[in-house]
């Protein structure tokens, strides 16, 4: 009956290697959107 697990579990263990992942991909998108608005 305890299938779920409370969401601050969730949060502390995968939302956090996904914050990670989220947050560099972000900033890969920002660097490259960037790079590509620069006048050649």
């Amino acid at each position: 009956a305890n299938d779920i697990r409370p969401l601050r579990d969730f949060e502390d263990e995968e939302a956090q290697e996904f914050h990670q992942a989220a947050v560099q991909a972000f900033f890969l998108y920002v660097a490259v959107a960037f790079v590509a608005h620069l006048p050649v």
